[in-house]
């Protein structure tokens, strides 16, 4: 019977090839190779590389892959035997230590919740209170704001006139820097003018006194 392991086996057989050199040209190991030839194919690693394995072992030998994966039936793999598990023998559960012990709770549960209703306050009364507390929590919260606010709105005003006032000085500074550069230039242009008459009045006495001579 043509089996796809019998057809590659004897193929490979034909060509005189060995599977070691085969594994190393595929990159498949020699004992999956050895379990197609012998269609044990429950020893790969999933059915799915069974075929991937199939198809490149056939096209390594010129052999047609799709016709030895139509010879390719899945082998199902050995059932595993179960153990039967021993039978145990079911005893009738005993309800009475449990109701036992639910009464109990249930009566301490009672004992400490009527314990605490008498020093608790009336659930009105606290709500009330959580109400009025976080009335008043409410108001000094925008309190708090709004003297921040006013804080700062106070010292952004500071900054501006500070600002300003800075600006002004400059202002009068370089208005006095430019009225003494208008002074100093005075003071030359006068004393200036007063050299050029007193060299003209030096220059007129010399001709004067040379026409004398």
């Amino acid at each position: 019977m043509d089996t796809p392991g019998n057809i590659l086996r004897s193929e490979r057989t034909k060509q005189n090839k060995s599977l070691s050199g085969i594994a190393r040209s595929l990159k498949i190991s020699v004992e999956y190779l050895e379990a197609i030839e012998e269609d044990k194919y429950h020893l790969l690693p999933a059915e799915i590389y069974t075929r991937a394995y199939l198809r490149l072992y056939a096209e390594s030998l010129g052999v047609k892959s799709d016709y030895v994966l139509s010879l390719y039936k899945a082998e199902p793999e050995p059932d595993a035997i179960e153990e039967p598990e021993p039978v145990r023998e079911k005893k009738p559960f005993n309800y009475k230590p449990l109701i036992i012990a639910v009464s109990i709770l249930a009566l301490v549960i009672g004992i400490i919740i009527l314990s605490s209703r008498k020093d608790q306050k009336p659930v009105m009364e606290v709500v009330g209170e959580s109400q009025e507390t976080e009335v008043v929590s409410a108001v000094k919260e925008a309190k708090a704001v709004k003297e921040a606010k006013a804080v700062k709105e106070v010292k952004a005003v500071k900054e501006v006139k500070a600002v300003k006032e800075v600006k002004a000085m400059k202002e009068v500074k370089a208005v006095k820097e430019v009225k003494a550069v208008k002074e100093v230039k005075a003071v030359k242009e006068v004393k200036a003018v007063k050299e050029v008459k007193a060299v003209k009045e030096v220059k007129a006495v010399k001709e004067v006194k040379a026409v004398k001579e």
